[in-house]
């Protein structure tokens, strides 16, 4: 899948259906999630496979428990909502 950094327009007519262009569909398919964010929409393609993506991840995950993998993520979660800075405590 070529990526572009190029934007894109969209635009919706009268009834509220969007049109994307077919390298587009092609690319992404023509199933999204769409996403709420402050000051904009995020469109994140369906897999075809769920499943088989989401097995994919888990075996690039780090041999660690379940709750290690919590603590990772809530740290870096927090890290990116300080924009990097953490106290310590």
């Amino acid at each position: 899948m070529e990526q572009s950094m190029e934007p894109l327009r969209a635009t919706c007519d009268q009834r509220g259906r969007m049109y994307l262009d077919k390298k587009l569909r092609d690319d992404y398919g023509s199933d999204f999630i769409v996403v709420r964010a402050p000051g904009r929409l995020i469109f994140l393609p369906v897999p075809k496979d769920p499943l088989k993506d989401f097995q994919e991840l888990g075996k690039k995950l780090p041999d660690m428990t379940v709750a290690q993998l919590k603590r990772e993520i809530r740290k870096q979660a927090l890290k990116d909502a300080l924009g990097g800075y953490v106290r310590r405590h």
